[in-house]
């Protein structure tokens, strides 16, 4: 019995430190609509066509198929090269549209206000 005792706090240590599934990369596809991986594997979708507009480039919603309560917010970025632009309407034209995901921030808040930003698509290291 008392082994146990002493054990206890080292599993509840144990289980505090696993803690909810956190964000840990947001990918945006060539319709807006957003998928978010999180550290436990899990994989949340939100659509586009179901968010809310915050202006023409941005929008916010819910996640659904997640196991904890996530918002987000998208905000489409406008500086990108002209050379991008000119690929995405080749890309388009070619129907080979859904290759080119939109540039944006994807900024995903948790049920206790932690807030996660993410790059989409997440930048490429340098070599």
């Amino acid at each position: 019995m008392r082994r146990l005792v002493l054990a206890l706090p080292l599993v509840v240590l144990a289980c505090a430190a696993i803690g909810d599934p956190r964000p840990q990369e947001a990918r945006l596809s060539s319709n807006g609509d957003l998928r978010v991986m999180l550290t436990d594997g899990q994989v949340c979708r939100a659509t586009r066509a179901e968010a809310v507009a915050q202006g023409p480039r941005s929008w916010a919603g819910q996640m659904s198929g997640c196991t904890v309560p996530l918002s987000y917010s998208v905000t489409l970025d406008d500086r990108r090269s002209h050379l991008a632009q000119i690929v995405g309407a080749i890309f388009a034209a070619l129907t080979l549209d859904p290759l080119l995901a939109p540039a944006g921030t994807v900024s995903v808040q948790d049920e206790v206000g932690r807030n996660y930003v993410f790059q989409s698509p997440p930048p490429q290291p340098v070599h």
